[in-house]
């Protein structure tokens, strides 16, 4: 099909294809590019949550404890009274941070951390309502020693691995953010390459497209050089449906119509000569006579 179309049919072929192509790598690479920026969107919103929800978390705690150690370690019951209600808001709200936590979607490292931190917090709110016990039974100097001696340390630990999660998300971010940047090179490189082909593919059409018009040119050439020599019968190819194909029947007229000129031309002379010829011999034969 693309043999038969004029030389103009070709080249405008050519130049649509090539956009097309364009186009459609353009067109790949947005596609690509937006699906991996809404699927890292995505889990780059659910880290920054746990991030978040963490830190808050964590901060919380700190709070909280500090201020249970404080109200354990005075003798003071004012300070343990004011602190308490205070204390039951901030575990609220922990355990609305750690139920939001849980829901989220979770990596088997962020459920390991998650499985330790759980049982330090009951093991730490355990102890709290020991210690509030114990006080409340007068054991101020055992309350002492078991804030010093246990809770602290054991608290220390819970906010230990708190950061620890924390510290997980934060890597998790980052992994996601290297994952986009190299997304996004692997989809320069695959354009690149498309678009390498593409030019490749150009070349090669380029080439035979050139070896299709210079080809028939030669012929008509070779054609018009035969005519010019006085060469009328040579053949003309008139097969052709584009350009070069009229051409080549406008020389293969030029053609017949110069062999019918010439034919012309030769009965004239003949018939002239045949008339002069025939004068003579009537002259000839009346000189004699």
């Amino acid at each position: 099909m693309f043999k038969h179309l004029s030389i103009s049919g070709k080249l405008w072929t050519a130049v649509a294809a090539l956009i097309i192509a364009m186009m459609g790598i353009v067109a790949m690479a947005a596609w690509r590019s937006v699906s991996q920026q809404q699927a890292a969107d995505a889990a780059l919103k659910v880290s920054d949550d746990k991030l978040h929800s963490a830190t808050v978390w964590a901060t919380k705690s700190s709070i909280t404890v500090a201020r249970v150690v404080a109200g354990n370690l005075s003798s003071d019951p004012i300070v343990a009274q004011t602190y308490a209600k205070t204390n039951a808001d901030m575990i609220a709200d922990i355990n609305r941070l750690q139920k939001h936590i849980e829901e989220l979607p979770l990596t088997e490292q962020d459920r390991a951390q998650m499985a330790k931190i759980t049982g330090l917090r009951a093991r730490v709110l355990a102890m709290h309502k020991e210690l509030a016990g114990m006080k409340a039974a007068g054991q101020h100097d055992e309350v002492r020693s078991k804030v010093v001696g246990e809770f602290a340390p054991l608290a220390q630990t819970y906010a230990d691995e708190l950061q620890g999660f924390i510290g997980l998300q934060e890597t998790q971010s980052a992994e996601i953010r290297g994952q986009i940047a190299t997304a996004r090179r692997s989809i320069t490189a695959t354009a690149g390459i498309m678009v390498l082909g593409v030019l490749l593919a150009t070349a090669v059409g380029a080439r035979f497209l050139i070896r299709s018009i210079q080809a028939p040119l030669k012929e008509a050439v070779r054609v018009a050089s035969h005519i010019a020599q006085g060469d009328l019968s040579v053949r003309v190819d008139t097969s052709r449906s584009d350009e070069f194909g009229e051409l080549m029947k406008a020389l293969n007229g030029m053609v017949s119509s110069l062999g019918t000129l010439v034919h012309d031309v030769r009965q004239s002379t003949d018939a002239i000569y045949t008339d002069r010829k025939s004068t003579r011999l009537n002259s000839s034969h009346m000189t004699r006579s």
